[in-house]
């Protein structure tokens, strides 16, 4: 499963409007899961990146720990092939940025379909199964 910078954002910036409801999915989908939670370094740096604007130093220099460190968290790097692929996605789709097209990418080299993120952008995505919600026990 892929988790949308969106929901590391809200999960960590107690002021975001999501914060609430990715407080209560994000720790529930990271334990009840066997499923390996992907990040990109893209997400990783749009991530950190919001952070430092909106909270602190300090609260995206953990987050960019969790996603180095943790053993559920596998994060996904970047190189010239794969920036072209993501050109090549986010010419596709006009709708997202960057960072989301790059998701898209690494989600059909891995074949990939569900994605947690609050962005409703993504079900306009075939082969995307975007969620909300957490998984059943």
């Amino acid at each position: 499963m892929f988790i949308d910078s969106v929901i590391w954002i809200a999960y960590k910036n107690k002021n975001d409007s999501w914060h609430d409801k990715a407080k209560r999915l994000l720790p529930t989908i990271l334990q009840r899961t066997r499923e390996r939670a992907y990040v990109t370094d893209y997400v990783a740096l749009e991530t950190v990146n919001h952070l430092l604007r909106k909270t602190s130093f300090e609260t995206a220099k953990e987050t960019l720990e969790m996603f180095t460190r943790s053993p559920r968290i596998t994060t996904l790097y970047n190189n010239e092939d794969s920036f072209r692929a993501t050109y090549d996605v986010f010419l596709e789709h006009p709708h997202l940025s960057l960072t989301d097209a790059n998701i898209i990418f690494h989600m059909a080299r891995l074949r990939e379909r569900t994605l947690f993120s609050f962005d409703k952008g993504f079900d306009a995505v075939k082969g995307i199964m975007r969620r909300e919600d957490a998984p059943a026990q």
